[in-house]
């Protein structure tokens, strides 16, 4: 059995390109068009949903990359090249790992094949020009949006809160740019803000305050300390005059344009993207040197004093503002929510008694921050909501002798079904299909009568549906046969998983915390009853039960539905003919599965 590994990659989620989808088909297809005589192929599926090709650090790929190296993959197939990477240096890296596994590896698009040294040379070169191409869009998006910067235009995408975005023809020309006008509506609620945090100079109290007064962003979502802090610090708003330019001199900015005293600024190259260590793309603060700061046409809504006096503030609370503490002990702080209001629930410390011990509670972010005038939903006691989570998941370890002896009779019931390899005899039904095809072709050719080809042709239509359906199924077939090839390896995770419910007292704080993760999507709070309710990550509702002893509805679907799922795949229709009925006599039954 050959083991073929396909992988696809898509950058932005998006209908837009060839999707994961087509990119796998693809590549079957070609595996299944250049097969070998008398040998089987086994395809393993690799795919990354919304990651760039410009570095490595993608989930399905480093997974792709560790059964290289152990030894599991014996060619490794994509649709282009791109989908791999698009850096000389990481496919030198993954070029030689493959070589040391004996992998070979094939792009369909580009007819590329390392099994030859002429291959190898022709990869390389356009894996360099495809790296080439991309560092050059790069620099010259960058470029321009400099240089957009150092004019009047708005380049900084949506408009912020106070102001709408309009695309009008400016004066001596005949294109149209886009510019910012004051949304008079959502404006007030800028210049609140703004007077409000040199009122009470605290994000905190401002964020409360906000809450109490029902204050929203345009999209009608509370407005976090986070926004506030962006929000006051955006030039956009100031009526800018010369201390503000000499402000952001002396910061080292870049500063384009003549003040006025009543145009807001545009702000470009305040974040710089960068590759954090999980090979996430991520955003953090440039150095002002590399900011460009322009004056722009749109009117300023905060007058240069009140923005001066804010960032003066902000200046001050950031070299005293305190440290949170961390948890090192609470469970589920990212998973538990108020049942009220759907708010995440934070952990909250209290006093430590003799042995050293400390009491903590969850509270729901929301009822803190307005004071309770949002929710008014109590605190939980943190040792009694943990406790009642780990109770949740010892049930389910007690329960994976019966979950896994169902799986293992569905996986071998679906072994059974593929026992006699009906692929052979449909293709010997689409043989015969082509057949009457041809002959009835032939009689048309013959005879030269069109009223003999106006009656033949629903025939040969209804003969042609005929194969286009055969083939569907014999891709079914194809796809059943490579989810019950992975099932033994997902149903011995299952099992360590299952183990480890039942054994959860022994886990490390993190070890717990991984778990709770895969099983659970979320746990409510519900104050008034003093009740949890979980709802396990494939949607079944747990119910509700109390602290001491957690109530389940076992009326529901499987808690790892969603892995079960895995196991046999989503099971594609083949025709009861092909599966159940006895191969004809005198042919020998092809086993396919152990």
């Amino acid at each position: 059995m050959k083991q073929v590994a396909i992988y696809a990659r898509k950058s932005v989620e998006s209908d837009k390109g060839d999707s994961i989808q087509t990119q796998i088909n693809k590549c079957k297809e070609y595996v299944r068009a250049t097969a070998e005589d008398g040998v089987e192929y086994a395809f393993i599926e690799y795919a990354d949903e919304g990651y760039t090709g410009a570095h490595t650090f993608r989930p399905a790929f480093q997974r792709l990359m560790r059964d290289v190296g152990q030894g599991k993959i014996d060619q490794l197939i994509c649709y282009r090249l791109d989908r791999i990477t698009r850096s000389a240096a990481d496919f030198a890296g993954i070029d030689d790992l493959l070589q040391k596994n004996d992998v070979s590896f094939f792009s369909v698009s580009e007819r590329f094949e390392t099994s030859t040294i002429g291959g190898r040379a022709f990869l390389g070169i356009a894996i360099v020009f495809a790296q080439l191409e991309r560092e050059t869009i790069r620099e010259r998006i960058t470029d321009s949006m400099y240089e957009l910067a150092k004019t009047d235009r708005w380049v900084a995408g949506e408009a912020p809160l106070g102001y709408k975005r309009l695309r009008e023809k400016t004066e001596g020309s005949k294109k149209e740019q886009t510019v910012l006008v004051i949304d008079h509506i959502t404006a007030a609620s800028v210049q609140l803000i703004f007077s409000k945090y040199v009122e009470l100079r605290s994000m905190t109290k401002l964020e409360t305050y906000l809450l109490q007064k029902y204050v929203k962003s345009r999209n009608g979502n509370n407005l976090t300390t986070s926004q506030l802090a962006i929000m006051l610090k955006n030039p956009t708003y100031v009526q800018a005059d010369e201390r503000i330019k000499d402000y952001y001199l002396r910061l080292g900015a870049s500063f384009y344009g003549d003040v006025n005293g009543a145009c807001g600024l545009m702000l470009y190259g305040k974040s710089k993207g960068y590759m954090t260590e999980k090979g996430k793309y991520s955003f953090k603060k440039a150095d002002p040197s590399n900011w460009v700061v322009s004056v722009g046409t749109h009117h300023g809504i905060i007058d240069a004093d009140t923005w001066l006096e804010v960032q003066r503030i902000m200046a001050e609370n950031s070299r005293s503002f305190p440290i949170s503490q961390r948890s090192h002990i609470a469970l589920v702080s990212s998973l538990l929510r108020c049942a009220e209001c759907g708010t995440a629930m934070a952990v909250n410390f209290g006093k430590t008694d003799d042995d050293g011990n400390v009491a903590y509670y969850y509270h729901c972010k929301l009822r803190k921050r307005s004071n309770g005038v949002r929710c008014s939903n109590a605190n939980a006691r943190g040792d009694l909501v943990d406790q009642a989570v780990i109770n949740e998941i010892k049930s389910k370890g007690i329960e994976k002798d019966a979950f896994l002896g169902g799986l293992r009779e569905q996986l071998q019931k679906g072994k059974m079904e593929l026992a006699h390899d009906p692929v052979a005899f449909i293709r010997g039904d689409i043989q015969k299909k082509e057949g009457q095809i041809n002959r009835l072709v032939d009689r048309i050719s013959l005879e030269g009568s069109e009223d003999m080809a106006a009656r033949y042709e629903d025939q040969i239509r209804a003969l042609q549906q005929d194969i286009v359906s055969l083939q569907a199924e014999i891709l079914a077939i194809g796809a059943k046969k490579d989810n019950a090839h992975q099932s033994e390896s997902v149903l011995a995770f299952l099992e360590k998983l299952l183990e480890k419910c039942e054994l959860i007292d022994e886990l490390e704080l993190d070890e717990r915390q991984e778990l709770v993760r895969v099983l659970f999507k979320r746990i409510l709070w519900h104050a008034e009853t003093g009740t949890l309710s979980f709802e396990y990550a494939n949607g079944d509702d747990g119910g509700d039960g109390c602290h001491g002893d957690t109530d389940r509805d076992n009326g529901g679907g499987s808690v790892f539905a969603p892995l079960e799922s895995v196991i046999m795949g989503d099971p594609p229709k083949i025709s009861h003919h092909y599966t159940q009925g006895k191969p004809p006599s005198g042919t020998t039954p092809l086993v396919i599965l152990p």
